[in-house]
């Protein structure tokens, strides 16, 4: 899908911090998002359509850079990245979205109800780190072990971790599913640039 859509973008949008302190980069990413994104704020993540449709012509940009754009932009809390439906695809969801008259029903699920912002926080819940940021349950790793750094990230949180994700939308699946696919990416490309260095 090509960007047709008219957004406007507020003024403010130039100082906000969240913004500021993220890449030129990431921020021309996230004006793109916004043109891509239907009259609720979200769309689906689907990397490839995305170099598309904001990064035409541009052979620098790749699949695993825009994967890294929004998990900067979900991390800042610019936007929501969440998994929904029985394919468990990745979507986003901008956290701050004008109101648009004749909006008519979007075609893409709903991010979960209360979704957290990019630090996995909601309003009157106390900071937790980073690093799984939103994710509820058990921890994966036995007590008195130390996770493995080289090992890849699990594709869905920790509570659906064990059932292999969910239906339902689930922000923090939609992130663990799109750190596992930059970890992908950015591992296969390691891969091919030694194969073609022993050729």
């Amino acid at each position: 899908m090509a960007i047709t859509r008219q957004r406007q973008l507020p003024p403010e949008a130039f100082l906000n911090p969240q913004l500021l302190a993220l890449s030129p980069a990431v921020r021309l990413t996230e004006i793109g998002l916004r043109m891509y994104a239907d009259n609720f704020g979200r769309e689906q993540a689907i990397s490839r359509l995305l170099v598309a449709a904001i990064y035409p012509m541009d052979r620098e940009m790749s699949e695993s850079t825009i994967d890294e754009h929004l998990l900067q932009l979900a991390d800042a809390g610019v936007i929501c990245v969440y998994a929904a439906g029985p394919r468990r695809d990745t979507f986003y969801q901008f956290v701050e979205w004008p109101a648009v008259s004749h909006a008519g029903k979007s075609k893409h699920p709903a991010p979960p109800e209360g979704f957290r912002n990019g630090s996995g926080t909601v309003p009157g819940e106390g900071e937790r780190g980073r690093e799984g940021a939103g994710e509820s349950g058990p921890d994966p790793t036995p007590s008195g072990t130390v996770p493995d750094p080289d090992a890849p990230p699990p594709p869905f949180c920790r509570t659906h971790l064990p059932t292999l994700g969910t239906e339902e939308p689930c922000q923090p699946c939609g992130r663990a599913r799109l750190a596992r696919k930059y970890y992908d990416d950015r591992l296969f490309a390691r891969q091919r640039t030694t194969e073609n260095a022993d050729d």
